[in-house]
């Protein structure tokens, strides 16, 4: 467990973990994350982090962002700064924003990065560090020290001790069953190599299984989908964006296809929920095969990771969990398993399911 501590709508939350660690002087290797709604912002330059040492002022930390398309980071301790800057696509309608500073000193590596989850993208760039930030400093960013200048817009802070990965978002929460050559096999247990069920293609070989621990609060908290609802056998707790096979005569009668992919949190008023107990980090896991397939999970068919032509950008895909350099090769995707509703098809079909 790599996170530290949250700041999510005036909630601060210490996770178990920061006992040891901000016993210590310096982070050498971490990172910080936020989450805001640019709607929120009340102008078209802001200041999402604004830190100054009530001591010595030449102490700070700085984020500022631009929705005409830039994004810039300095860290800044007596002479010693870095940071970076990254510029992106103008932000012209309202969205979710997730952006991550991650630095490790030891080996002299950094990134910034810009995500928009609704809308499946992401932009980063590198950044040399040149020292560790201070363990005071981030403390008092996750109490909401005076001396820290936290944006209303932000609704989610959170504290590393890792370099947090940007971009790909695996969509299955631990603990679901999938179907194998073996029986079903938790999500988190099935490795490279595993041969795994299919819809269209029967039993087919794993090519790498990835996952990240998120904070369970904003665009990341997951979504119960309860049984036995499209064929489920038991609950599954699912991200927000991933897709389940719908397939139904409503389809069918309304665009033609009878089986369909719909984001779960499209599902609504079908049946879903939020999981009873919200534990503060949930690990999420996705599988990587040849095609885009539609696999076997907890009785129901889901989709597995959808990676398009990320597959041949070794370079894009280095800050996320599909870096080649630790799951190996990844192979490109040209078509989806199914059709992909668009929202407002979802929002039709759910409505004529509930009819």
């Amino acid at each position: 467990m790599n996170w530290i501590g949250l700041r999510f709508d005036e909630q601060i939350m210490r996770l178990p973990q920061a006992v040891d660690a901000f016993g210590q002087i310096r982070l050498a290797t971490g990172s910080i994350v936020l989450e805001l709604d640019t709607a929120e912002l009340d102008a078209p330059f802001v200041d999402l982090l604004d830190y100054r040492d009530p001591v010595d002022w030449a102490h700070s930390i700085r984020v500022r962002l631009a929705t005409s398309g830039h994004l810039s980071v300095e860290f800044q301790d007596g002479p010693h700064s870095f940071g970076a800057e990254l510029s992106f696509s103008p932000l012209d309608e309202p969205t979710t924003v997730r952006v991550t500073l991650a630095w490790d000193c030891q080996h002299a590596r950094g990134y910034i990065g810009l995500c928009l989850p609704a809308l499946g993208r992401w932009h980063d760039t590198e950044m040399t560090p040149t020292f560790a930030p201070a363990y005071a400093d981030l403390a008092a960013m996750l109490d909401s020290n005076v001396h820290w200048g936290i944006h209303p817009a932000v609704q989610l802070v959170g504290l590393s001790r890792a370099m947090e990965p940007i971009g790909v978002l695996p969509g299955i929460c631990a603990g679901t069953p999938v179907a194998t050559a073996r029986g079903p096999v938790p999500i988190e247990d099935i490795v490279r190599g595993d041969l795994v069920m299919t819809a269209e293609h029967g039993l087919q070989p794993v090519r790498c299984a990835v996952a990240r621990v998120l904070p369970t609060f904003g665009w990341c908290a997951p979504v119960l989908v309860p049984a036995p609802n499209f064929g489920l056998t038991r609950n599954m707790l699912v991200m927000p964006e991933h897709r389940f096979l719908i397939d139904s005569a409503e389809s069918e009668y309304l665009f033609g296809i009878a089986r369909v992919l719909v984001r779960a949190d499209m599902l609504r008023g079908i049946s879903l929920g939020r999981p009873p107990v919200a534990a503060r980090t949930a690990s999420y896991h996705q599988l990587v095969f040849d095609r885009h397939e539609l696999i076997g999970t907890a009785g129901c068919w889901t989709e597995s990771l959808f990676t398009g032509e990320l597959g041949g950008t070794e370079q894009r895909l280095r800050n996320t969990v599909l870096d080649p350099a630790r799951v190996g090769p990844v192979p490109i995707h040209k078509e989806m398993a199914s059709p992909c509703l668009k929202d407002f098809e979802a929002s039709v079909l759910v409505a004529e399911m509930c009819a």
